[in-house]
């Protein structure tokens, strides 16, 4: 459980830096940037929950087990 709630953390952290970036660097708005940085935190913090969490398919002498 503390894993999947540091991934999401990570998640926010990296969408917080991207609004910032995009604030101070880019030539996009204030609104944009923000609705820029939920969208990349809702799509990081989906993706690391699907590829770090979901179950990986049995293997056995390095061949896959169909089910």
């Amino acid at each position: 459980m503390s894993a999947l709630l540091l991934t999401l953390a990570l998640a926010f952290l990296i969408g917080v830096s991207a609004t910032i970036l995009l604030i101070v660097l880019g030539s996009v708005g204030v609104t944009g940037s923000i609705f820029i940085g939920l969208l990349i935190t809702v799509v990081l913090g989906a993706f690391l929950n699907w590829a770090l969490f979901r179950p990986l398919p049995p293997i056995e002498n390095g061949r896959l087990l169909a089910d």
